[in-house]
């Protein structure tokens, strides 16, 4: 049993490279659905939104989907994962812009909510992108 070292940057970078099969043009969060910050997604926020919150001192209004969210899509998206996964690899891939999706399929659930590509631009901001 062998000890295996620690990845350098270099070699994430080169994961990351065969997994997007080269550098991308762009990297694109698609949606998964956003959810008012009420009492059991604020529970939620706190944990996501912790150092980032005490950070900024607030917490959005809105955020991405958990797993134990089931949104308006009434599935399981995760929603904030993907944006997650995007903040890491736009940490690789620094030059690749960004782009952020949205997709309602109830137009009248909340005429007053914001778009899904708002709020993961905003979650993607309080992760250090611009």
């Amino acid at each position: 049993m062998g000890v295996e070292s620690i990845p350098t940057e270099k070699s994430k970078k080169e994961k990351y490279l065969e997994l997007f099969h080269g550098e991308p043009d762009a990297i694109v969060v698609l949606s998964g659905d956003i959810v008012e910050m009420n009492d059991g997604a604020m529970n939620f926020g706190k944990r996501a939104y912790g150092d980032i919150a005490a950070v900024s001192g607030d917490l959005p209004k809105w955020r991405s989907t958990a797993f134990s969210d089931l949104g308006s899509f009434k599935a399981v998206l995760g929603g904030i994962f993907r944006v997650q996964a995007v903040a890491k690899a736009a940490e690789i891939f620094p030059k690749s812009p960004v782009v952020t999706t949205t997709r309602d399929l109830d137009k009248d659930l909340h005429l007053e909510r914001p778009t899904h590509a708002d709020v993961m631009a905003e979650e993607l901001k309080r992760r250090g992108l611009s």
